[in-house]
Order: structure tokens, then C-alpha cells, then sequence
């Protein structure tokens, strides 16, 4: 019996040390997180302080929205979001992770309907915006206490036109930046140049005189002088047919304005639109030297006008430079950025149509004082580092050498123009009144439509002024 004690204990003996071994070398071959390193004294100082005891704390989002593959991958705007997640599961103790579905909406409906709290924070689809908001599935944003609303972090434009009856429900804000849509004009410097422009555009923008007549003149004088010879696919503008409505709201065109008593009124008045849309139908079909076509984002490096854009021989784009901003590194030219323009002098600012990039957080989640303290936290770590970060990428990472360029795409990121229409029209009747009678029906009477859709025009209004 001793013999086999002996013979156990000396096996045991051999067979620790393995086994300790084993335990350390499974320590240091894993990759403990990165500890990110923010500047002190700033406005993250200032964020609450909570600690979530590790738990998950899930947003709910479309395939891809805002994700990371956890962990650095080289790309700017990926290991900016990883760190920035890695910041926040650092700071308070949690663990943030995705639901990713195409059906985000009808989720979000089938557990709140059970009393099931799975999901802290929400990125919906546009489509399922109004839906989200008339259906009460989401909490008044303002009923919390941490969101500074008035911070340069959120969209002024967003907050004063979605705040409905004294009550904010969706937020955009720099957390969603990279995926947010961001219209504007791309155009091509060595073009300009080539064609013996000498007008200096961005101080155009700055005066306030780049209007609808000043791109008109400069598309006339390129297409008189050498372009819209289809052979070499020179062209003084390609243009994204379904940005037609953008291009209105750019001048000036609401579907929704609010009044001076925080109701909502229809506001496609007929004198303004008809001016509107005049001017986008001399734009597009009175211009030998244009092309133009319908894309979805998919599909757009496959069609001919994006094809005659890249090409290096046209002088004007439309583009999402926003969620789209990846197709600018296939430009091996240089290029620019400017504003849709605006109607005329007598229109006080520049607007770029958004209707993305934002957040909510549901009605029954575990603690909507924790998503609010998160949903603050992304926005002002965002403002300071993804912001930058996304626009030196749209820079193809040369911020230093752009300083004029970086100065204007901070402006237009400013002027995203948020109209809660959008979210309530949801037959899509406003949304693409503009795109369906100038374009595809090539009309200038953009009247008889709005008639004839006064009564949907109206509902959108009802449903905006009945959000409770």
C-alpha cells in the first residue's frame, strides 16, 4: 500500500509542473485588450461615471453597421471604432457587442411585445423610422438627464426637427459618421484646370455665391468648350438621378417645417417647388455635356455615369462621399468637395439632405439610464477621435497637405439637414416627388403631383403632429 502511495505521489509530482506550465503559457499567448489612451481634461472627463458589472451591453443594428471584427486590422476608421469600444468596455466595466439583422424593426417589435429587455441601444434602418416612432417603441430621449442635445457632438438640425411635442426619440450624432449619407459635389481639380477655370470654388462656397446659376455657367462654359464627347467619356457633370431631391432640399425645399409654436406644417409650397424643379430640369436634360442615371449604392461603380466619373476626364460628380466615402480611393486624380448649391444669393445657407446615422435606444431596455450614458459616451469620443479619423480618410490620409480640403468637409458635415418628413412619409411620396416628375417622367410640372398628392402631403403633417 505505501509502495502505491509513493508511486501516486511521485507521479503527481511529474505531472504539476506540466500542468502550471501549460496554465502560464496559455496566460502569455493571449492578447489582453488594448488600453486606449484619451487626452485628459476633455469633454470625456465630464461623462458620467458607472460601472455595469461586465455585463453585455447590445446594440441592435442592420449587417455590418458600426461593427469591428475585435481587434486592430490596419484600416483607419475600423481601429478607431475598435478602440473606441475598447474605451468604453474599460471605463464602465461592460462588454459591448452587436445583434446584426436585416430585420431590425420587427426584433425589436417581437421581444418589446414580450417584456424582453435583450437590446440596450438601437441603429434603425431609415425606412423603419417612423414606424419605431409612432409606434411607441422607443424612450424620450430627453426624459434622461446625461445627453447635452445642445453639444456639438449631435446635429442641431436633427434635434430641432425631430423633437416632436417636446419629445426626442432618434439622435444622430459623430458616433455613426462613417455610415451617415453625406451629399455633395466631387469635383476634379485637374479637370478644372485642364479646361482653364482659374475660379477659386471653396472661397466661391465661402462667399456664399455658389448657387444653381454659378454651376450652371461653369457646366455651359466646360460642355462649350470640350466636353461631351462620349468617345473619351469627358462630361461636365454625372449625375445620380435620385439625388434630384436632394438637390431640391439643398434649395431650400422642406417637407416638413416646423412653427414658431413647435407644430409641423407641409412645406412644398407650389411657387417655390416650380423654381426648384425648373431649375433641376435646365440642369439636367438643357446640357449637352451631362450624363446621368439610377443607382442603388450597390450598383453604383457598375453604371455609366460613375464609370465616365472615374475615368479622370469629367469635371463634376454627385456623390454620397458620407456612406460611400471607399469608391473616392479609385479617383487617381485630384479632387475636391463643394455643396449642392444653393437655389439662389437670397437663400441664407448651404444644406446637404441626411436622413441616416441615427440612434435610439428602446422603450424596454434593462436601463435606459445606462444606453443614455453610452449613447453620450459614443457621440462625444466619436466627435473627438472618429471624426478626424473619417475625414482624413476621405483625404486618402493626407490631412496635413489639405488643410482647405479638411476645413470643407468639416463644413458640409455641419450642414446635414435632418427633415422629420422623411421619417413619416412613409408611402415615399415626398421623398421622391422630385426624382419621379423631373427625371424619370422628364416634366417641369411638378404642380399637377402636388395635388394630386395634397391629401398623403397633409397625413405626413398629422402623423408628425400626433407623436405622443
Amino acid at each position: 500500500m505505501k509502495r502505491r502511495l509513493l508511486t501516486m505521489f511521485l507521479c503527481l509530482l511529474l505531472v504539476l509542473p506540466t500542468v502550471f506550465l501549460a496554465g502560464c503559457k496559455k496566460d502569455e499567448e493571449s492578447t489582453p485588450p488594448p488600453q486606449v489612451n484619451v487626452d485628459a481634461g476633455g469633454p470625456l472627463d465630464n461623462l458620467p461615471d458607472a460601472d455595469f458589472g461586465l455585463r453585455d451591453f447590445v446594440m441592435l443594428s442592420n449587417p455590418g453597421w458600426m461593427a469591428t471584427e475585435g481587434e486592430y486590422n490596419g484600416d483607419t476608421i475600423h481601429d478607431t471604432n475598435f478602440e473606441r469600444y475598447t474605451y468604453l468596455n474599460q471605463r464602465y466595466n461592460m462588454n459591448f457587442t452587436f445583434h446584426h439583422s436585416e430585420e431590425t424593426f420587427s426584433l425589436l417589435q417581437n421581444t418589446q411585445l414580450g417584456g424582453d429587455q435583450s437590446y440596450d441601444i438601437m441603429y434603425p434602418h431609415p425606412n423603419d423610422l417612423g414606424a419605431l416612432m409612432i409606434g411607441g417603441y422607443l424612450t424620450d430621449l430627453r426624459s434622461l438627464n446625461m445627453i447635452d442635445f445642445d453639444a456639438e457632438w449631435h446635429n442641431a438640425s436633427q434635434v430641432a426637427n425631430y423633437t416632436a411635442n417636446g419629445k426626442t426619440y432618434l439622435l444622430a450624432s459623430d458616433t455613426t459618421i462613417d455610415s451617415q449619407a453625406l451629399g455633395a459635389i466631387v469635383y476634379n481639380r485637374d479637370r478644372y484646370s485642364a479646361l482653364n477655370f482659374t475660379e477659386d470654388l471653396y472661397q466661391t462656397v465661402w462667399d456664399g455665391n455658389w448657387t444653381m446659376e454659378k454651376f450652371q455657367g461653369i457646366i455651359k462654359t466646360a460642355t462649350s468648350d470640350s466636353v461631351g464627347d462620349d468617345t473619351d467619356n469627358s462630361y461636365a457633370l454625372c449625375f445620380w438621378d435620385q439625388f434630384a431631391d436632394r438637390f431640391a432640399c439643398a434649395m431650400g425645399m422642406d417637407i416638413l417645417r416646423k412653427t414658431e409654436n413647435g407644430t409641423f406644417e407641409t412645406g412644398m409650397e407650389a411657387a417655390k417647388m416650380t423654381d426648384i424643379c425648373n431649375k433641376i430640369y435646365d440642369l439636367i436634360f438643357d446640357n449637352d455635356g451631362i450624363i446621368h442615371g439610377h443607382a442603388f449604392n450597390a450598383t453604383l461603380p457598375t453604371t455609366e455615369f460613375f464609370s465616365a466619373y472615374k475615368s479622370g476626364n469629367s469635371l463634376f460628380l454627385t456623390h454620397d462621399i458620407g456612406s460611400l466615402y471607399s469608391l473616392l480611393r479609385e479617383f487617381d486624380f485630384d479632387i475636391g468637395f463643394l455643396p449642392y448649391p444653393k437655389l439662389d444669393t437670397n437663400q441664407t445657407s448651404y444644406r446637404s439632405f441626411c436622413a441616416s446615422g441615427m440612434l435610439a435606444i428602446p422603450l424596454h431596455a434593462q436601463s435606459t439610464n445606462d444606453s443614455g450614458i453610452i449613447m453620450e459616451a459614443l457621440a462625444v469620443y466619436s466627435n473627438l477621435y472618429l471624426k478626424p479619423a473619417f475625414i482624413d480618410t476621405i483625404l486618402l490620409g493626407r490631412l496635413s497637405e489639405n488643410s482647405e480640403d479638411f476645413e470643407m468637409l468639416s463644413y458640409l458635415h455641419s450642414i446635414k439637414y435632418y427633415d422629420l418628413g422623411y421619417a413619416m412619409d412613409t408611402d415615399r411620396v415626398a421623398n421622391e416627388i422630385v426624382y419621379v416628375q423631373v427625371i424619370r417622367n422628364k416634366s417641369r410640372e411638378i404642380v399637377p403631383a402636388l395635388r394630386s398628392n395634397a391629401g398623403k402631403i397633409q397625413n405626413i403633417a398629422d402623423k408628425a403632429n400626433t407623436l405622443t
